[in-house]
């Protein structure tokens, strides 16, 4: 994913790469990173069409039993896709990622999970609000702290496991399984 300077699961870096590559009229860049938003979105897409053919009710959580094991399955392949196609296995995996973020983020009450810059925000004025007024009420960003958390240990996780390996594994399998498991929590 370094070779491409591509995050799967993080669309402003890739709508930022895709204003450059217009600007530089690099017609392969630009399908690329066209490629990752599109698919994102369409996993987006498709987690909410399974939500609404799946519930009646928003809270209702049944649609992560469809939804858990499609990514599961999307991860899996993406592991199977050979490494001279790269770019492939990247558009496949944003999509499996549209489908996680949009469920989780609908779980959690519309908390959008993967943008730190939102979390950290909300953690430094939480902070600055619990300084100021020591008789603040309900500490609100718990859930900030955990998703900031979980993204550095899932970083530094990730980044270790590769500098072990240092060859291609099931990483995303495992990754995947981790999060229908975790999809499937949020029952």
């Amino acid at each position: 994913i370094q070779k491409f300077q591509v995050y799967a699961a993080m669309m402003t870096g890739n709508v930022i790469n895709l204003g450059v590559a217009f600007a530089q009229g690099n017609m392969n860049e630009i399908k690329f990173r066209l490629s990752m938003i599109g698919s994102y979105f369409a996993g987006t897409v498709c987690a909410r069409s399974i939500e609404q053919s799946c519930c009646g009710d928003y809270n209702d959580k049944r649609h992560h039993k469809v939804v858990a094991p499609a990514a599961v399955a999307m991860f899996a392949i993406a592991d199977r896709i050979p490494a001279d196609h790269q770019k492939r296995k990247l558009v496949l995996l944003s999509a499996a990622y549209g489908m996680i973020y949009a469920t989780a983020s609908q779980a959690l009450n519309g908390t959008i999970m993967q943008l730190m810059t939102g979390h950290v925000t909300k953690i430094g004025t939480a902070v600055s609000d619990r300084l100021r007024n020591a008789n603040a009420g309900h500490w609100n960003e718990v859930p900030s702290f955990c998703i900031l958390g979980s993204f550095i240990i899932g970083c530094t996780f990730g980044a270790r496991i590769f500098v072990l390996l240092k060859q291609e594994q099931p990483i995303f399998t495992v990754i995947g399984v981790i999060y229908g498991i975790l999809l499937l929590l949020f029952q």
